[in-house]
């Protein structure tokens, strides 16, 4: 009996230690910034290809344009640490789960909207859809987030919706796992733009919405997200406005159970520590 037990308990071990990563090319495709990526020609909408691995409690997002390595992202659960890298300028830097709370506490209180509340909303459809040589389910994700102006008293609401199409594939539970186990230590989504920091609310938004996408089974090969932004400024002022202000199309282009290089999780010889960029926010 106890043989049993330890054997079993042996296993699971051995798989929450499996490794597992995917590749996913995004691009804007719509809003008012893809205006601007407009003005720059081919070269301004060059596809950005994420490498995302899982190796225990460590997961690394590693992003690249037009086939060059820029960054990379690497969590770290047991130590509660997020670390950057830079490889255009070779330089790294690191962040505690705990600096970074404080960092989002600290603009939040600085900043002069007023947030009203966060709601996300779930729908998950029946129907399935061939997504390239995936039999596929579609879940959409809908953050609402309202705010008030205290200095103005303009009123706001952002929503962002994420169309997600999901497919069974071995392995992907590890990233579902690790995205809960995080889940429980820092509300913040894992691979997000630094710039979000300086937006706590929107920062908030997208760690719901991250954690709501955690509870699904499967790998989301094809995704659209999109951020609609409507002003009620305040009364005797200009009519309401929305406007789509981006949506961005994401599509898996591989994906691996294979072992994923350890390499990918240390700071490369040569590289000089900077400051992190989240952290300089808060200050």
């Amino acid at each position: 009996m106890h043989s049993k037990l330890f054997f079993a308990a042996l296993l699971s071990a051995l798989c929450l230690r499996a490794d597992f990563s995917y590749e996913e090319s995004s691009r804007i495709t719509g809003g008012m910034l893809m205006q601007f990526v407009g003005m720059l020609g081919e070269k301004g909408n060059v596809p950005t290809v994420t490498t995302v691995a899982v190796k225990g409690n460590r997961m690394v997002y590693r992003v690249a344009k037009g086939g060059k390595l820029n960054s990379a992202q690497i969590i770290d659960i047991d130590k509660e640490t997020i670390t950057r890298l830079n490889f255009d300028e070779r330089t790294w830097s690191i962040l505690t789960f705990a600096q970074m709370r404080d960092t989002l506490d600290k603009v939040k209180q600085t900043t002069d909207v007023q947030a009203a509340g966060v709601v996300v909303a779930l729908k998950e459809a029946k129907e399935t859809k061939k997504i390239g040589d995936y039999d596929a389910k579609e879940v959409v994700m809908t953050v609402i987030m309202q705010g008030k102006d205290s200095q103005t008293g303009s009123a706001g609401k952002m929503t962002i919706t994420d169309e997600v199409w999901m497919t069974d594939v071995s392995g992907s539970e590890q990233i579902r796992a690790f995205h809960n186990s995080m889940g429980q230590k820092l509300d913040w989504a894992p691979g997000g733009n630094p710039a979000m920091v300086g937006t706590p609310d929107v920062a908030r938004a997208m760690a719901a919405m991250f954690k709501q996408g955690a509870k699904f089974e499967g790998l989301p090969v094809h995704q659209v997200l999109t951020l609609v932004a409507k002003a009620e400024p305040a009364p005797s002022a200009q009519a309401d406005t929305e406007q789509t202000i981006v949506e961005t199309t994401t599509d898996i282009t591989k994906h691996s159970a294979d072992s994923v290089n350890a390499k990918w999780f240390e700071v490369p010889e040569g590289f000089k520590r900077v400051e992190n960029p989240v952290k300089a926010a808060g200050k």
